[in-house]
């Protein structure tokens, strides 16, 4: 009885110790509307809004949705305006903004951010809208691959995954080894939104 006893309580340990493991590579709620946090979008349903994109930019952002997070149980579309999106992205070629040195002078080359949280009700500290600023003149000189993972990489992070290590997408360091989020992040992603 005691050994029985003593096997469902590591089992149950074993349970717990997993799901806050997986927990803590994905944002929550947070109140974070500052360049150095972010806090991830309060559903599963998310909608985009394309400010004035390069056709580039613009296809990389859309083969993003289509192939690296829709196959997870977050559903994303277009917005009917920009004021209505859960998440606007943004092209353009930046020197700095939010404090960081853009590619053209520095190494950033894209930023995901949440401009509005919620403050009140049901998803306080979720995020109501993010935005994506991505750097054209890096753009311009690199892959489709490399175009095509950097915009998974910003989605990712609307959808809140941390920067994780290995194989990835949401790696740190361009050029990411893979245009996928990874079995570990999607299956954070999924238990955090249930179809």
């Amino acid at each position: 009885m005691r050994r029985e006893l003593a096997v469902i309580l590591f089992a149950v340990c074993i349970v717990v110790l997993h799901q806050s493991l997986a927990a803590a590579h994905l944002a929550g709620a947070g109140n974070t509307t500052s360049c150095t946090g972010f806090n991830r979008t309060e559903d599963r349903s998310v909608t985009f809004w394309y400010s004035s994109l390069d056709n580039v930019t613009a296809e990389a952002a859309n083969w993003a949705r289509t192939n690296s997070i829709d196959p997870t149980d977050v559903n994303t579309s277009g917005a009917s305006s920009s004021s209505s999106a859960d998440v606007i992205v943004n092209d353009a070629n930046y020197t700095t903004y939010c404090g960081y040195n853009w590619h053209s002078t520095g190494t950033t080359v894209g930023l995901a951010r949440c401009t509005t949280s919620h403050v009140s009700g049901n998803f306080q500290g979720y995020c109501d809208q993010h935005n994506i600023y991505i750097d054209t003149s890096y753009f311009s000189g690199t892959t489709q691959f490399n175009q095509r993972a950097l915009l998974a990489h910003e989605i990712g992070h609307t959808i809140g995954a941390y920067h994780e290590t290995g194989t990835t997408v949401m790696v740190v360091n361009l050029p990411a080894p893979t245009t996928a989020l990874g079995t570990h992040v999607t299956n954070e992603v999924n238990a955090v939104f249930p179809p």
